[in-house]
């Protein structure tokens, strides 16, 4: 629980690092290309009050959660945005929070995304309805999972 940007985040060290390597096989991930991120700041207004957070500097990772801004450019409606948690990820879940974890109408997760929200300790998350929570919440919150995102070059 503290400031930080996707850049420094522990999310992303363990993305790139032990769940890479216990998920895929070396040929697959030969195959998962590295990209430029760009992370850029967050800008929102509140009781008519603009907030700015940083963002951070642009990172070079395999897996990462999305932006805001890949969210609105990759799922074209709310549906899409769903996502249904497996029984492996929901024997993760502490029973208290998986209240706050799973939508009761859509069956969805909520999951992290790597904009900062309205706090610099706080993340934007896609609520298991599939909206998103433009506000964030804390980034040691134990109620929210995770959907990695890679980019897979088929010709390796």
């Amino acid at each position: 629980y503290k400031s930080i940007t996707w850049s420094e985040c522990t999310l992303r060290k363990y993305l790139n690092n032990e769940f890479i390597n216990y998920t895929f096989n070396s040929n697959i991930i030969k195959m998962i290309k590295k990209i430029s991120l760009e992370n850029p700041d967050y800008c929102i207004t509140i009781d008519e009050k603009k907030i700015n957070t940083k963002g951070g500097p642009s990172t070079e990772d395999r897996v990462f959660c999305l932006s805001m801004d890949e969210v609105k450019k990759y799922f074209k409606n709310n549906n899409a945005e769903v996502a249904k948690p497996t029984d492996y990820c929901l024997s993760q879940v502490e029973e208290d929070y998986k209240k706050f974890f799973v939508d009761n109408k859509t069956g969805g997760g909520s999951f992290w995304l790597r904009t900062p929200g309205s706090l610099q300790n706080f993340a934007i998350i896609m609520k298991g309805s599939g909206l998103v929570n433009d506000v964030g919440i804390s980034v040691d919150n134990a109620s929210v999972g995770i959907r990695p995102a890679l980019w897979l070059h088929l010709e390796s």
